[in-house]
């Protein structure tokens, strides 16, 4: 099972076996034993491959997308180069569209020769025909191919600032979690890991809709149900809740942290869409630390 695990966490985390013990086992022999910060350090490694997937989108994908179809044209056009020189018994070191103009120029020098010209010719119609056969399907794997990475890509997007939104409001909830910053970390994770059972969207207003499976999530009266609600009722099923401090103005304080300011719902929701969507790190430590959301 030991090595099982291994192999997985080596593929997944592009590290050998030898780099990931290092990681996770400290000692020799008998006293091998697992380090204390080990789930801290896997975690570290798969934030920083989600880091890492971020920094690949944008023109990565298009030139992704530009490689494989030049792949794909580069094999395909010398065939039908040459199936055209052999189909029509014409010989030229010319390529492309220059050899069939060329081809066309020998008809006969009464007959103006243009590329309409030539794109009606029965042999040019007939080829092109076979050609299109033989080829689109290596045309289309390629747009295929490209077409699952931007949607790969859009589905890993969607689903880092559904776990950002997802990770506030369920610290909002102050949930009963231990003191210990690793065993923290990884009770929190394994909440966040139940998104993974449903897909997002997001409405014109910036709320989330929660797709299960090809329907919306959806009460027992129809309604939607809104991600807020939804973090809760999932919380409240597996966690107790610490006690909710009294909040008191800041003319009351003597010291310790700043009181946050606390805004309708409506408000609230419309901040944090922005912040999020922002997609900066600090603005939404910032936000997370001086807003929070009044109870209705």
């Amino acid at each position: 099972m030991n090595d099982l695990m291994m192999n997985v966490l080596g593929k997944f985390f592009n590290k050998t076996e030898d780099e990931l013990s290092a990681l996770i086992y400290e000692g020799e022999g008998d006293e091998l034993k697992i380090k204390e910060n080990a789930a801290e350090a896997l975690i570290s490694l798969d934030e920083a491959r989600i880091t890492r997937i971020k920094s690949d989108v944008g023109s990565d994908a298009t030139k992704k997308f530009d490689d494989g179809y030049k792949k794909a044209q580069k094999e395909v056009m010398p065939k039908f180069e040459s199936q055209l020189k052999s189909e029509l018994g014409f010989d030229s070191d010319l390529t492309g569209i220059e050899l069939v103009r060329a081809w066309g120029e020998t008809l006969g020098k009464e007959t103006k020769v243009t590329a309409e010209n030539i794109k009606t010719h029965p042999e040019f119609l007939k080829i092109e025909t076979e050609w299109k056969k033989n080829h689109k399907e290596e045309i289309e794997n390629v747009r295929g191919e490209f077409e699952n990475f931007k949607s790969n890509v859009s589905k890993e997007q969607t689903m880092s600032k559904i776990r950002d939104m997802a990770e506030t409001e369920f610290m909002r909830l102050n949930p009963v979690l231990s003191e210990d910053p690793a065993k923290k970390k990884e009770q929190t994770n394994m909440f966040l890991s139940i998104l993974d059972n449903y897909n997002y969207d997001f409405a014109e207003d910036g709320s989330v809709v929660i797709m299960d499976g090809d329907k919306r999530l959806e009460d027992s009266h129809s309604n939607r149900v809104g991600f807020g609600q939804f973090i809760k009722s999932e919380a409240e099923r597996r966690y107790d809740f610490q006690k909710q401090e009294r909040r008191e103005s800041p003319g009351n304080r003597t010291g310790g942290e700043t009181a946050k300011t606390t805004l309708k719902k409506s408000d609230y929701t419309k901040k944090q869409e922005e912040v999020y969507a922002s997609g900066d790190r600090e603005a939404i430590t910032s936000f997370r630390d001086t807003y929070t959301m009044a109870d209705e």
